[in-house]
């Protein structure tokens, strides 16, 4: 099982160039590391009408669209935490961008101000 660790905060306090950072430093001591990102605000990453879509949306369980430098698999449901490391086998680390709701993942909290800093964790 790999050591998850998320990074949570507002827009534009830094959580993406975190996690680039610690993905830098990971893999230069010799660990691997896979990434999940929330995406809460958009429904799909997938082309309406377009051919994966449209397999989906036919009944497909799930489509796998691979252009030359990538694979990409579609599961037309939002799966777990859980289910989803079952695809990231063989990883050291696994960095979430987001996923405030999960209280059992360990987190780095970025912010702007020490203020955010404590409302973010509850601290009075």
């Amino acid at each position: 099982m790999p050591k998850l660790i998320a990074v949570v905060g507002a827009k534009h306090t830094g959580k993406t160039t975190i996690i680039e950072y610690l993905i830098i430093e990971l893999t230069s001591r010799g660990y691997h590391v896979g990434t999940i990102k929330e995406m809460v605000r958009i429904p799909t990453i997938d082309t309406p009408n377009k051919e994966t879509d449209r397999y989906r949306k036919a009944g497909a369980e799930s489509v796998v669209a691979v252009p030359r430098n990538e694979t990409v698999l579609f599961i037309p449901k939002r799966l777990s935490i859980h289910e989803i490391l079952l695809y990231l086998k063989g990883l050291d680390y696994v960095l979430f961008e987001g996923f405030e709701s999960e209280k059992w993942l360990p987190k780095i909290v970025a912010t702007k101000t020490a203020e955010e800093a404590k409302s973010s964790l509850d601290c009075s």
